[in-house]
This record gives structure tokens, C-alpha cells and sequence, in this order.
């Protein structure tokens, strides 16, 4: 059975047990290795696209130097009832993954709605207080900060974006991950949310959840999405059995806050109190 045209597989001979062995970490529902997911979906590409790799391709099964084509043909199925075991067991997966993946999902969005409706009660009912410091900063010196951090976080979402596209390879032109991206994506991640936290909570003690004028409306409420999409995004990582789009689902979500929260907050500070589309509110408000 030839291995998928993906960079970074080997081919070990293997004598006993049979080579349908080399095979079987596919099949198992539990104690799977956590690189499956990918391997199974960069194989799913490559039988669908029919992607090329000379590295991967020189180690493909190659015919017996004595064997015509009648009899190539008979060594790649010279055991059909192997054939069929396979194709019985890899049509019998999905339905083992369905149940787990749905529940998965299910704690996932439970998870972000509960958050959100926490953060969102809590601001709601915080009583503000426009003295509030961040960092000793107050005032006027306290927006140009938050402005700041906030952009930040946004370059950092850039990054992590891009990691996430490098890991998936989906960006032109390349085809191998270097082992330090996955973690790095992990650590980007980790210092994007710490740099979060400390703006979150001057917004809720400063002005709370408020509603009043779109720019806040809209900036309030991404912000309580942004802390249930992060724990959604927490718990779906956890997971080895989920469908190919939950994950991109899940980051492309929070990038897009960011975008959001970044746009209501920042750029309103920057571009003088005013930002395209949405009207003010309270122009004393400052962004938060």
C-alpha cells in the first residue's frame, strides 16, 4: 500500500507482523498520537489533489525488477481479503469519531456561551469607575496604553494567523513545517492572551458592558465573545477527534475579534476619537 505523497513520512520494511500493521494507528479510538489528525488530513489532501513530493515519491512501493504488469498487478492484490478489511475498518472509523467529536463540539460552544454570558452579566453589573489605573496610567494616559497594548495584540494575531497557515500549508509555496512552529504558535498564543487580561479588567472596572452608541455596543460585546471563543478554542485543542473545520473555525473567530476589538478601541484613540462606519456614542468614553 503506497504512503501518501506527504513531506516527512518514511517507509519502514517491516517483516513480521505484516505490513497492514504499519497501518493500524489509524484505526484506534483511543491513546491515538496526537500528529493522527494531521497525517490523516494531509493524506486526505493528497488523494484528493494528487499532490506531489520527491522526497515522499522515491519511497513509495515500487515494482519487483522481474515482475511484468500482469503480475504487479496481482502483488498489489494478491490478498483481497486484506483489501477488504481495510476498506471495511477505514468506512467503520467515521462512525466511531462522530459521537466523540460531537460532544466535543458541544462542551465547546457550552463552554464559549457560558463565558460570555459571565463576562457579559459581570460588566453589566460592575458600577464604573472612570479613575481607574492600568499600569499607574489614569485618564487620558491610560487610553494611549490600552491603545497601544491593543495593537499589540493585534500584530500578535497576525503572527499567530500566519503560524496557522504554515502548519496547515497553506501558504504559497510551502510544503515542510519546521518542528518549532506548532510551539511557537502555542507561546504566541499564551503571550497574546496574557496581554489581554490586564485590558480587560481596566475596561469592566473603568466602564463596565455598555451599550450605548454602536462603537461601544459593538466593542463590549467582542469583548466578552473574544474570552468565550478563547475558552472554546482552550477545549477543542484538547481534543483528538474533531472535524477538519472546527479548529481553523475556532482561530479564524478570534483573529477576527481582535480585528473587531482593535478597530472600536485603538484606532478610534488614534484617529481622533472617530472610527468609519460606526457612530461615537458618548464621545467621552474612551476606548474600553
Amino acid at each position: 500500500m503506497p504512503l501518501p505523497q506527504v513531506p516527512g513520512l518514511r517507509s519502514v520494511p517491516l517483516i513480521d507482523p505484516t505490513p497492514l500493521y504499519a497501518w493500524s494507528p489509524l484505526w484506534r479510538s483511543g491513546s491515538g498520537h496526537p500528529a493522527l489528525n494531521c497525517l490523516e488530513i494531509d493524506a486526505a489532501h493528497a488523494a484528493c489533489f494528487g499532490r506531489a513530493n520527491e522526497e515522499s515519491r522515491s519511497l513509495r512501493p515500487r515494482r519487483p525488477p522481474s515482475a511484468g504488469p500482469g503480475e504487479y498487478k496481482g502483488w498489489q492484490t494478491a490478498n483481497p481479503q486484506r483489501s477488504e478489511t481495510r476498506s471495511t475498518m477505514s468506512h467503520a472509523r467515521p462512525a466511531l469519531r462522530r459521537p466523540e467529536a460531537g460532544l466535543a463540539l458541544a462542551l465547546a460552544f457550552v463552554a464559549a456561551a457560558a463565558v460570555f454570558v459571565a463576562v457579559f452579566l459581570f460588566g453589566r453589573a460592575n458600577t464604573p469607575d472612570y479613575t481607574a489605573t492600568l499600569f499607574g496610567q489614569a485618564n487620558t494616559d491610560a487610553v494611549r496604553l490600552k491603545a497601544q497594548l491593543a495593537t499589540g495584540v493585534l500584530g500578535l494575531a497576525a503572527l499567530q494567523l500566519l503560524l496557522a497557515l504554515w502548519m496547515y500549508r497553506r501558504l504559497p509555496g510551502v510544503r515542510w513545517v519546521p518542528g518549532p512552529v506548532p510551539i511557537t504558535h502555542r507561546i504566541v498564543g499564551v503571550v497574546l492572551f496574557a496581554l489581554t487580561v490586564p485590558i480587560a479588567v481596566h475596561c469592566v472596572q473603568a466602564y463596565g458592558v455598555q451599550l450605548t452608541g454602536s462603537r461601544v455596543a459593538v466593542h463590549s460585546i467582542a469583548g466578552c465573545f473574544f474570552y468565550g471563543a478563547f475558552a472554546a478554542k482552550v477545549l477543542l485543542v484538547q481534543s483528538r477527534r474533531l472535524p477538519g473545520w472546527a479548529l481553523p473555525l475556532a482561530g479564524g473567530a478570534l483573529v477576527v475579534v481582535v480585528v473587531v476589538l482593535w478597530y472600536t478601541s485603538a484606532l478610534w484613540y488614534f484617529n481622533g476619537d472617530s472610527v468609519p462606519v460606526l457612530s461615537l456614542g458618548h464621545p467621552h468614553l474612551p476606548p474600553g
